[in-house]
């Protein structure tokens, strides 16, 4: 579990609460105390254009909602089907901010690969097996950055 509090901030260009990253776990469950700060990255869409789409989204759920985050290792398991998101939080310039994460993962040596009941018969692994131990190096390493990360796990043989 992690709290994280955000204090309000008169010019929140300023600063930034947390970077743009996706979570290294499976799953994210947060609940906060209702001032908004989380964003998550819009995908581009198909058929969009060149400055359309990609952009940052405020997430604003129900008082007393709990929002839920796919990580990196769920991306695996689905062999891709599910895509971690991307997210970031930044400061309000005129409340501060307090969020509650729990975070469900794997044990450090756990293997991840993409699981057989996802895959169909023939189809391509795109990650190849590894810890999650390894996993979280790469990720502390790679501060984050998704493609990065995603670059050392994809499978080359598929």
């Amino acid at each position: 579990m992690n709290v994280n509090h955000y204090v309000a901030c008169p010019d929140p260009s300023l600063t930034l609460g947390i970077a743009p990253h996706c979570d290294p776990n499976v799953v994210t469950v947060l609940m906060d105390n209702g001032v908004r700060g989380l964003q998550a990255r819009r995908r581009r869409g198909e058929g969009e254009g060149e400055g359309e789409g990609g952009g940052w989204v405020d997430v604003d759920p129900p008082p007393g909602a709990l929002v839920v985050n796919f990580g990196h290792q769920m991306e695996a398991v689905t062999n891709g089907r599910v895509r971690a998101g991307e997210h970031r939080a930044v400061t309000s310039a005129r409340a501060a901010r307090t969020s509650l994460a729990a975070f469900v993962m794997p044990a450090m040596g756990y293997v991840v690969s993409p699981a057989p009941g996802v895959v169909a018969e023939g189809e391509a692994l795109l990650f190849r097996s590894y810890t999650y131990q390894e996993f979280v190096s790469v990720y502390t390493a790679a501060t984050g950055d998704r493609d990065a990360v995603l670059a050392r796990f994809r499978n080359n043989n598929g």
